[in-house]
C-alpha cells in the first residue's frame, strides 16, 4: 500500500511550449517501511498547483513492470499519470506524455519488457496507454441513487499482462 500526496500545476514543457501538467511540490518527504510508502506533501504555496492525492497498491511485479491498483483520491486532470510518472518514477506503459520530464518523446523501455513485447524501442510510439478503469462510482447518477460501472481489460492490454507474465486479476 502506498499514498501519494503531492500537487499538480500545469506548466510548459520544450522550445514549443506545450502545456502539461506536472508534480509540483515545494517540499515533499518519502516515507518507507516495510508495508507502506507514502510521498506527502508538507509545505506548497498556492501558485504550486492544486492539491492531488493518489491511493496505490502493488498487486504483482515481475521485472521492471508492476501491475497497479490506483485509487485517485482528489480528481485532478493526469493525476494518475504524473503521480505514476514523476511522484514514483514508474510510468504508466504506453504513457509518451508524462514519461520524460522536460520534452515530449516516446517512452524509454528496458530491453528485458521490449522483449517480452517483441517490440523494438524506435516502435515503442505505437504501444497504447495501459491505464484501464476497472470501475467507476458515479454519484447520484439518477434518482439521488449512485451507478455503478465495470469494465473488463481491453485485448491489448491482456496480451501484454500475457507477454509480460503479470497476472491477470
Amino acid at each position: 500500500l502506498g499514498s501519494i500526496d503531492i500537487p499538480i500545476s500545469v506548466t510548459e514543457i520544450g522550445p514549443s511550449k506545450r502545456h502539461r501538467a506536472v508534480c509540483s511540490p515545494s517540499r515533499f518527504d518519502v516515507v518507507n517501511d516495510e508495508n507502506y510508502q507514502s510521498i506527502s506533501e508538507f509545505k506548497s504555496p498556492a501558485s504550486a498547483g492544486k492539491r492531488a492525492v493518489t491511493n496505490y497498491e502493488i498487486l504483482a511485479n515481475v521485472e521492471n513492470c508492476s501491475l497497479l491498483k490506483i485509487s485517485p483520491v482528489t480528481g485532478i486532470k493526469h493525476q494518475i499519470r504524473c503521480h505514476l510518472a514523476q511522484g514514483l518514477g514508474c510510468p504508466v506503459l504506453g504513457d509518451h506524455k508524462h514519461h520524460h520530464d522536460k520534452r515530449f518523446a516516446p517512452q524509454k523501455i528496458p530491453e528485458s519488457m521490449l522483449n517480452a513485447l517483441s517490440i523494438r524501442q524506435a516502435k515503442v510510439r505505437h504501444i497504447p496507454l495501459h491505464l484501464h478503469a476497472n470501475s467507476l462510482i458515479i454519484p447520484e447518477f439518477k434518482n439521488g441513487r449512485n451507478l455503478f460501472l465495470r469494465c473488463s481489460l481491453p485485448l491489448f492490454f491482456l496480451k501484454n499482462l500475457r507477454s509480460l507474465k503479470l497476472p491477470i486479476i
